[in-house]
């Protein structure tokens, strides 16, 4: 286990570490450490409803949005429990808008789950060096997770962020720019309870992140580096602390009780037509029952935009839960094309990489509407 803990290390501070020394930068919108989406943004096209629509529920003081995604499941096997059929996997409504003084607010609620509510928060945009926000809503942990499932290029979450990142809590955090537009933070202090309205046993979540953001780094004496325009470069550290009891640890445990240390790095480069994102998640659960474990995780995700409108990706995504849940290695390829700003068509064909029967082997066909 030792042994494949340093393999598995060593190839994701590679892959890491090499997008910062060959270059590639970032779509930022507010001050934060979040990223806003891993694909450049669509050209805009003669699309006259789509503009009406902005034109009336697109201002500032009040942005209504909502996504609606339908998935069709089919497995390669034929047993009566393999879940083949339709579902509907978002049925969500957004409101979000900023008022006088720098007030403002994100509202989210998603109707096919329970709990309903995602996003309840209330912000404060003193500076560009400092925004306060409270209530419900991401914490800041993890690049998959900061953006939208809407702009993935594959439709469910890599499985590491997805098992190990705190994602939404409630609570109070602080954000903004150390170097505008280049270098951000984010801290906040959580229930650690996830979503649930309550924090019984009076103790805290602790999560921060620092990111960059910007043109690639070049080093002129190695050879490295780019200075074409588009070339795009993100790097972000996270770590979270806590002591808990009866919390929920991403999808891993659903009733944690003792120490959680997580730590993780991701990077996102962008150069021409490709795009490379990596992360490592690595986390260190202390039982009050006794004994420990260390699960961790990485994905690493190829992307190359087609035309305008279609992009391919594929991913290598493996996941070590150390005895809490089944291990997997997945290897997925990904097709996705917007035929309009608020449309998006998907085709995921996945399989463990550990077991390639194709039994094991899952194509996803997603559409969705999303503005």
């Amino acid at each position: 286990m030792a042994v494949e803990m340093v393999a598995r290390t060593t190839i994701v501070v590679a892959l890491l570490l090499g997008q910062i020394v060959i270059g590639a930068g970032s779509e930022f919108g507010e001050a934060s450490a979040h990223p806003k989406s891993s694909q450049p943004v669509q050209e805009e096209e003669d699309e006259p409803l789509y503009e009406k629509l902005k034109e009336h529920f697109k201002q500032d003081y009040l942005n209504i949005g909502a996504w609606l995604r339908t998935d069709l499941d089919i497995q390669g096997n034929d047993e009566a429990d393999n879940n083949d059929g339709f579902r509907v996997s978002r049925f969500r409504f957004m409101m979000s808008g900023e008022l006088d003084l720098g007030f403002g607010y994100v509202m989210q609620v998603d109707f096919f789950r329970s709990p309903s509510i995602l996003d309840a928060k209330l912000y404060y945009h003193i500076s560009d060096p400092l925004e306060l926000d409270a209530g419900q809503f991401k914490s800041s942990f993890s690049r998959e997770v900061l953006i939208s499932g809407a702009d993935r290029d594959f439709i469910d979450a890599a499985g590491a962020p997805s098992a190990l990142a705190p994602n939404r809590q409630l609570g109070i955090q602080a954000r903004g720019w150390i170097s505008k537009d280049k270098v951000s933070y984010s801290a906040g202090v959580f229930n650690g309870n996830g979503t649930e309205n309550n924090n019984d046993d009076g103790k805290f979540l602790y999560v921060a992140r620092v990111a960059y953001s910007g043109r690639p780094l070049a080093f002129a004496p190695l050879g490295f580096g780019s200075e074409r325009e588009g070339d795009v470069m993100e790097f972000g550290l996270n770590v979270a602390y806590s002591d808990d009891d009866d919390a929920p640890i991403g999808s891993l445990v659903d009733n944690f009780d003792g120490k959680r240390f997580i730590i993780g790095a991701d990077s996102h480069r962008r150069w021409g037509k490709f795009s490379v994102t990596a992360e490592f998640i690595y986390a260190h659960l202390d039982f009050d029952s006794g004994g420990d474990a260390n699960p961790f995780g990485f994905y690493a995700t190829l992307g190359y935009k087609l035309s305008p409108k279609t992009r391919l990706a594929v991913r290598f995504d493996d996941l070590q839960t150390d005895g809490l849940d089944d291990d997997r290695i997945l290897l997925i390829a990904a097709y996705s094309h917007r035929p309009t700003q608020a449309t998006r068509f998907q085709i995921n064909y996945g399989f463990d990489f550990d077991n390639i029967d194709v039994g094991n082997h899952v194509l996803t066909l997603s559409g969705q509407l999303r503005f």
